[in-house]
């Protein structure tokens, strides 16, 4: 079930542990798991229940928490409880339900409520939150976030014309030809993925990714390879809703991380991506085997 659940879901369940261990539960029951989601603070989250006027620090003033902090062990096991693991089912076929890439912690929270009986369900309905209304507040959120007459999807080889422009509008001139081969042969790779973004039926946007192995950790990182928005289409949101869709591509394959190498001249990219949550962390060094400048 857990290749399912994205990072943000993950996370949420993590704390969830930390939660029912800080409190001294014998199990984690979905009350732990709604303490979790709230610590994760997931935008998707935070958008729907602010929708309904409710905030997140409303949502967790009526959970109970430990008085005082303690120090939670690094490997402590602790299992779900019949309502916790009925709660991930529910999320699971929420997600299903509702076409996402993957379980986030949105669809955690509308697991909670459709186990009504449960003491969670009913701490929550008290704040006014059902599973209808919150499934409703959450598509309306989702649609909001995307501009008006802008959809994102999967490229294909015939979007090399559109791709080959924004790559020439990056500062890399590219023919139609060149980006159709280059296209085809990163299609064929189950390793990398390319989006693009439709407004109004034209191509405004493309971003691309690949999966990469760790050597000093175990585990997955995918790199963000290419992410052009036209000059007509930027400010709309249209960038970001790119790199979300390449985070939920990553976070579906097991990756840890996703890492971007940004031009030192690009100031508004370095700012654009700080406020998508990325951080700084070091610097790229490029040295060309075949001679070129």
């Amino acid at each position: 079930m857990f290749e399912k659940f994205g990072e943000s879901a993950r996370r949420s369940l993590f704390f969830s542990r930390n939660e029912a261990l800080t409190l001294g539960a014998s199990v984690i029951t979905p009350d732990h798991i709604v303490l979790g989601i709230l610590r994760e603070a997931e935008p998707a989250t935070r958008r729907t229940l602010e929708a309904l006027g409710v905030s997140l620090p409303a949502v967790r003033a009526v959970f109970p928490r430990a008085e005082e902090p303690v120090e939670v062990p690094a490997t402590g096991e602790i299992p779900l409880s019949m309502d916790a693991k009925t709660v991930l089912d529910h999320a699971a076929q929420v997600g299903e339900a509702e076409r996402a890439r993957s379980i986030g912690s949105i669809h955690l929270l509308l697991g909670v409520l459709r186990v009504t009986e449960s003491p969670a369900a009913k701490v929550l309905g008290r704040l006014g939150l059902t599973y209808d209304k919150v499934l409703k507040a959450a598509r309306l959120a989702d649609q909001s976030q995307l501009p008006s007459g802008s959809s994102i999807r999967d490229a294909v080889i015939g979007d090399a014309e559109p791709i080959g422009r924004l790559i020439t509008e990056l500062g890399y001139s590219t023919t139609t030809a060149a980006m159709a081969d280059r296209l085809s042969a990163i299609l064929k790779d189950s390793g990398y993925v390319t989006f693009v973004a439709e407004r109004d039926a034209e191509v405004v946007g493309v971003a691309g990714a690949a999966l990469g192995r760790y050597y000093e950790k175990d585990g997955l990182y995918s790199r963000l390879v290419v992410l052009v928005v036209s000059a007509e289409a930027r400010g709309l949101g249209v960038g970001r809703q790119l790199v979300e869709a390449v985070e939920r591509w990553s976070a579906d394959r097991g990756a840890r991380d996703v890492v971007v190498n940004s031009g030192l001249q690009r100031g508004e990219a370095h700012a654009f991506y700080e406020r998508c949550g990325y951080s700084r962390t070091g610097f790229r060094f490029v040295k060309r085997l075949d001679g070129s400048v």
